[in-house]
């Protein structure tokens, strides 16, 4: 065997061996080989590529119910909840990315997935605002992901990852789930080492840093574009019969107080109103409001105790799946607290402004207390 044969053969043989690792391992969470716990079950590399390989495993799995947001959703809607037991369901939310690529990750499965029932959208007021005035054009879509898996099993970074991967089983690392949840362990890490006051002060400081120069609802001709593209999609799916979910997530008050601060708080009544006014098909869900002043979302932030997790919330901006428990509970009608969510149509949307008007007011001694604390500017 000649040097260039048998030095052929070796650079093969590693390929094979690497294909191999990088396909048992699959850091990335494409679960196409076994997941056995201890060794491979926990992608804690997997959260970085999500939006790529969400796109090819729901293409895959086709389920019946699909949640699309966010990383809120991702990290807060579980798809173990009890109530979708025996359902396909697949968390297709991802950090990140724009109100309009979300509306076309649903629009796309309306069109393409013909096992789809059911369809959760959450709506968030700061993905509505823009930086420009000038409108736009941009239409729903289907998406084309342009993305070929195979690409990862002769990686060397995915090589990389996959040592990463087996080495990192028993750490408190954030990971993909086979279902598309975001399991957001290093919360837990973050909390243990270095408190609340630390999760808080840093959203804090990014929710009020976003809001410091001028964003809009409006386009220069007083119209929402994604408005309008959010009722081209509400009538999309009731043309498909299929059930359209729609809510407003939660924030803790202290995001809603910093929101207020920035000057953004009667625009954020405003985007409610005119979410009230949207075309919902008779026989549908209403569009649920969890946003509201409440005990949920008015939970204490003990800074005594800066090492102990909250309830309710794993920072202002990020709820945790036990309030995504209650969230579901209410969205698919099964006995819950009354007072976690407020229906919001035409009929209700003047009560739900007063009372947050009033819940700003009557938290602001609260919140004047906890940003002390926390030492914000």
């Amino acid at each position: 065997m000649s040097y260039l044969t048998r030095l052929l053969f070796a650079f093969v043989s590693v390929l094979s061996v690497s294909a191999l690792v990088n396909w048992f391992v699959d850091p990335y969470a494409l679960y196409w080989s076994p997941a056995l716990e201890g060794i491979n079950a926990k992608k804690i590399e997997s959260s970085e590529r999500g939006r790529q390989t969400k796109s090819y495993r729901i293409e895959q799995l086709q389920p019946a119910i699909i949640i699309v947001g966010n990383s809120r959703v991702e990290i807060g809607l579980d798809d173990g909840y009890a109530g979708f037991a025996g359902q396909g369901v697949y968390n297709y939310a991802s950090p990140g990315i724009g109100l309009l690529h979300q509306f076309n990750r649903a629009y796309t499965q309306l069109q393409n997935n013909p096992n789809l029932t059911t369809l959760y959208l959450s709506l968030d007021f700061l993905d509505f605002l823009s930086r420009a005035q000038t409108g736009s054009s941009a239409e729903l879509e289907v998406l084309s992901e342009d993305f070929n898996p195979l690409q990862f099993l002769l990686s060397l970074n995915t090589l990389a990852d996959s040592a990463s991967t087996l080495i990192g089983q028993n750490s408190r690392q954030n990971h993909i789930n086979p279902q598309g949840t975001h399991i957001a362990e290093s919360y837990l890490e973050i909390v243990h080492h270095e408190g609340l006051k630390v999760l808080f002060k840093q959203k804090l400081s990014e929710v009020a840093q976003r809001l410091d120069s001028p964003l809009y609802l409006f386009d220069d001709k007083g119209k929402s574009h994604y408005l309008k593209l959010l009722q081209e999609l509400i009538d999309e799916a009731a043309s498909k019969h299929v059930e359209l979910k729609l809510f407003i997530n939660p924030y803790h008050v202290s995001y809603l107080h910093v929101i207020s601060e920035a000057g953004y708080f009667d625009l954020f009544l405003r985007w409610k109103q005119m979410l009230a006014e949207l075309d919902i098909p008779l026989g549908n869900m209403a569009i649920l409001d969890f946003s509201g002043f409440n005990h949920y979302t008015n939970e204490t932030v003990n800074l005594q105790e800066p090492h102990n997790a909250m309830k309710w919330f794993w920072e202002p901006a990020h709820y945790r799946p036990s309030l995504g428990a209650l969230m579901l509970d209410v969205l698919n009608k099964v006995d819950s607290d009354e007072g976690v969510s407020r229906a919001l149509n035409k009929a209700s949307i003047t009560d739900i402004i007063e009372q947050d008007k009033t819940g700003l007011t009557t938290t602001l001694p609260e919140w004047q207390k906890l940003k002390a604390g926390l030492q914000l500017d």
